[in-house]
């Protein structure tokens, strides 16, 4: 029963689909123009109307154009060297170009001959300096008056304290932290 009740709703829709479809075609304008103030709907003769549209845009840009002269056919030159003009096409040429910034320097460098790009190469230089780590790591061996010997590890932070922890052959563990006194001549 609900399996037919399913299919009678599915067809009425199917055909309200088709009749709404007709009556839209039937409503619907089939010309291809936009309607206009310059169009009117075809009649037996079509009459133009004349629309003027005025618009004014400066645009300044400057154009460099080659001027390509030709010489007359009975031109003869005289002047031009043969072995100069092969010579200048046989040889490499070297171009270089460098850019630079605050953080790099950038070299390029191209390789011609034979009116071709032979090969390039690009070259960089950073200008900011290294960055110094933050914290350093040591490893070092303790003693005590007792003659028992271990291994500690150091930690140095920004600040320049020492912070460290061992243990010993008796199965000992200390701790330690240092900071600095005073700074001993030199620059660091």
């Amino acid at each position: 029963m609900g399996g037919q009740v399913r299919i009678k709703y599915i067809l009425i829709c199917l055909l309200l689909a088709a009749v709404s479809v007709f009556v839209y075609s039937l409503n619907c304008d089939r010309s291809d123009k936009p309607p206009t103030a310059a169009y009117r709907p075809p009649t037996d003769t079509w009459v133009a109307i004349p629309r003027s549209v005025h618009t004014t845009d400066t645009v300044t840009k400057t154009l460099y154009v080659p001027i390509v002269q030709t010489p007359p056919h009975d031109t003869v030159f005289i002047g031009a060297d043969t072995a100069q003009i092969l010579h200048g096409y046989f040889t490499k040429s070297l171009y270089k170009e460098v850019y630079s910034d605050s953080a790099m320097e950038i070299e390029i460098t191209d390789s011609i001959a034979h009116n071709r790009l032979v090969s390039q190469s690009v070259r960089y230089k950073t200008k900011i300096p290294p960055v110094k780590p933050a914290v350093k790591l040591w490893a070092g061996i303790i003693a005590d008056t007792r003659k028992n010997t271990g291994v500690a590890l150091y930690l140095k932070d920004k600040k320049e304290r020492l912070y460290g922890v061992g243990v010993s052959t008796d199965k000992s563990v200390c701790f330690s932290i240092a900071v600095p006194l005073f700074k001993a001549g030199g620059t660091r």
